[in-house]
């Protein structure tokens, strides 16, 4: 894995955050922003890290970051409302959501975007029925949601697994569909890349 390659540590946080292996995707999160000190994805995913170890301020701290380095990217704007939402600033998260639904009047917002954000409010029906509508537009970040924790609340709700069942996620009778055999892939730290590149 390379070391300074802020795209493998991107994408190695969020296999550790949504395997809860909290420390490591903390590790790789402050390695990117070792490296890129304004890249908003890692922002958001330490965020989520955060509130996922109910480091709560820290968590809200770090969607802030994202929405302030993003200039109110609507992703960051999202991911905010959500740990609002979670912290129990409930008048700040519905404020966010309603800026998010004001500007799908003038521009295209992911519903998987007002997912999230209702998410964080603890809401089943508004949560599912902006997973439904980013089901129907094939919202190609949908096919995480059988791995992300921000939806756990969710995973015992018929509503939840018939959306399972219908992007082929489940079986009809409730099981995840056979897999090919598993390969288990070992992430190397980046000081033996270090070492093996020096070599």
């Amino acid at each position: 894995m390379d070391p300074y390659s802020v795209g493998v540590h991107d994408c190695a946080a969020e296999i550790y955050r949504s395997a809860n292996d909290h420390e490591s995707a903390i590790g790789e999160c402050k390695r990117i922003l070792a490296i890129d000190p304004y890249f908003v994805p890692a922002f958001i995913k330490l965020g989520k890290t955060y509130l996922q170890r109910s480091m709560f301020g820290e968590g809200v701290q770090a969607m802030e970051k994202a929405l302030e380095l993003s200039h109110g990217g609507l992703l960051a704007k999202a991911y905010l409302a959500y740990a609002y939402g979670i912290v129990g600033r409930t008048g700040e998260a519905r404020a966010l959501i309603s800026d998010l639904e004001q500007s799908s009047a003038s521009r295209y917002v992911s519903p998987f975007n007002l997912a999230i954000a209702f998410a964080g409010l603890a809401d089943k029906t508004a949560t599912m029925e902006w997973l439904r509508k980013a089901y129907e537009l094939r919202t190609s970040t949908l096919a995480k949601i059988n791995v992300d924790p921000i939806f756990d609340f969710l995973r015992s709700d018929p509503r939840f697994a018939q959306l399972q069942r219908d992007m082929g996620l489940l079986a009809p009778g409730g099981e995840a569909p056979p897999s090919p055999p598993e390969r288990v892939v070992a992430l190397p730290s980046p000081r033996d890349t270090v070492v093996r590149a020096a070599k």
